[in-house]
This record gives structure tokens, sequence and C-alpha cells, in this order.
């Protein structure tokens, strides 16, 4: 069981990058794993759909529409 934010994604890198299916994508291999935040797609995403959509928009295109957090 992980019991904090910093360890469950600590916990996600080790396990990309051990896995053959996963480690050779290149967001692996340039360490450029974006980590989808619980409150937007855990419990209920549908009610925050549009918030949704807008992070991960920014986190995979951020010089299109600008860097998450803004």
């Amino acid at each position: 069981m992980v019991s904090s934010k910093d360890q469950a994604e600590e916990r996600i890198k080790k396990d990309l990058e051990s896995n053959p299916a996963w480690s050779g994508l290149r967001a692996v291999k340039e360490k450029k794993i974006v980590y989808l935040p619980q409150n937007l797609f855990l419990s209920n995403p549908g009610a925050k759909f549009y918030e949704s959509v807008e992070y991960m928009a920014k986190a995979v295109y951020p010089e299109v529409y600008g860097n998450v957090g803004e």
C-alpha cells in the first residue's frame, strides 16, 4: 500500500522504467511522465470533465495551451 502522493509517483515511475512494455516510450525515456491529480480523475471525474480535459491539454501541449496551473 502506498501512503503518499510522492510515494505513489515514485512507485509508478519505477514500474514504468522497469517494464519493457513501457520503458521504450519517449515520455518514460525523457522522464516526462504526467501524473493526473486525484481530485480531477479519481472520484467522479465526470463532475469536473472540462477541468480534466484542460489539465490534460496543458500537460501534453503546454506550448499551445499553457502550463498546468496557469
